[in-house]
């Protein structure tokens, strides 16, 4: 690798970011399929062909669901290697070390309980770590690319990083989204009407997913352009 060279992409980041790509997707076919199962139970007096195709979205409803779990669980592992790889990177970069290790950042995702108000903390901790070096850096330069010369000084946009991604947004959807899918799934469907509250909250958590997936995507990738602007002032000074 030249010495002009960018450092290379997060491996991890990109998984992840499909990993909520796939997420968001779901999210979306799920909407559609629970707003379609809204719209039938409006029906006064459903044809024999409109009872089957309830009896088919039911049945989609259900696979989403498992495949929907399937995501949940694979992109918290995700998102624990990716965590763990990021807060290692930055101390190497030379950022302020966080409260938490790579292993306690990384196991914030997967302790039940833990998961829950853990990880928007490392990660927050983690961007003003990153902004901090930035920010306090002496006399930040242009940096050249050789494909399209000189660019924006990197640790000016990295400083810029705690200021713009939203990771109170993106956890407080992440959140509300688990909380009225559990309310979905615990409303009793005895009649037309409680059938229809619960596939109203079945879509209101599935434009909440799709919401939180959107604003996780854009903190990883954020997180791992500050971390690429680091590694470009890193080289500079080597």
């Amino acid at each position: 690798m030249r010495a002009n060279d960018p450092p290379q992409r997060s491996r991890g980041g990109l998984l992840l970011r499909a990993a909520l790509g796939a997420s968001g997707v779901v999210g979306v076919v799920s909407g559609v399929v629970h707003g379609a199962q809204l719209r039938l139970a409006g029906v006064a007096e459903p044809s024999v062909a409109l009872i089957a195709y309830a009896e088919r979205l039911d049945g989609c409803a259900v696979a989403l669901a498992w495949i929907e779990c399937t995501l949940l669980l694979g992109t918290a592992v995700a998102f624990a290697r990716w965590t763990a790889s990021a807060v290692r990177v930055a101390a190497t970069f030379g950022a302020a070390p966080v409260r938490w290790s790579p292993r306690a950042a990384a196991w914030s995702w997967l302790i039940p309980g833990v998961n829950l108000v853990r990880p928007p903390r490392v990660i927050g901790a983690l961007v003003a770590s990153i902004g901090a070096k930035s920010a306090g850096a002496i006399a930040p330069r242009p940096l050249r690319d050789a494909a399209v010369g000189y660019r924006e000084p990197a640790m000016a946009r990295a400083s810029r990083l705690s200021q713009s991604l939203p990771i109170t947004a993106w956890w407080t959807l992440w959140l509300g989204s688990r909380v009225t899918e559990a309310a979905a799934a615990l409303w009793p469907a005895a009649d037309v009407g409680a059938f229809m509250a619960r596939a109203c909250f079945d879509v209101c958590a599935d434009v909440l997913l799709v919401a939180s997936a959107t604003a996780a995507f854009i903190v990883v990738r954020g997180v791992d352009a500050a971390l690429s602007a680091l590694g470009w002032e890193a080289r500079e000074d080597a």
